[in-house]
């Protein structure tokens, strides 16, 4: 469902889909908050809501999910800090993504210890792997 101009929240209805795999809502204009019952779509491995509108903090009930791998919320109005339950599953997570690049003055949207690419309001993003800093912010 990427790029097909879906707007508004994002149902809570969507917990009944008990065999999701991946959830890819990617480039639309989705609003209001994160629904905490993605926490228990328990085959759920990727959730991909980058670049939409989204709002609020990062529901701690996505840690439950054990399947997780890729976890992209970038380009979003999200605040806050990505809670414990997410970080502590670096093992699976292999890819996690937020607006938490502060750039001078303007102070990261969301604090996060444990992505593995960060990016600001410009979607310059500075990838961490291994301990080394790579910026992709550059000519695009």
């Amino acid at each position: 469902m990427n790029a097909n101009q879906l707007s508004g929240d994002i149902p809570t209805m969507i917990g009944n889909l008990s065999k999701l795999a991946a959830l890819l809502m990617e480039t639309n204009s989705l609003k209001g908050s994160i629904p905490p019952i993605l926490g228990t779509l328990n085959i759920l491995n990727t959730i991909d809501l980058a670049f939409n509108q989204l709002t609020g903090t990062i529901p701690p009930e996505l840690g439950d999910l054990k399947e997780l791998g890729s976890l992209l919320l970038q380009g979003n109005n999200l605040t806050g800090s990505v809670p414990h339950s997410i970080c502590v599953r670096r093992d699976s997570l292999s890819t996690l993504i937020m607006d938490c690049l502060s750039t001078g003055l303007v102070p990261a949207e969301v604090e996060c210890m444990c992505c593995t690419q960060c990016c600001n309001d410009d979607f310059c993003c500075s990838w961490n792997k291994q301990r080394q800093r790579y910026d992709t912010c550059g000519n695009f």
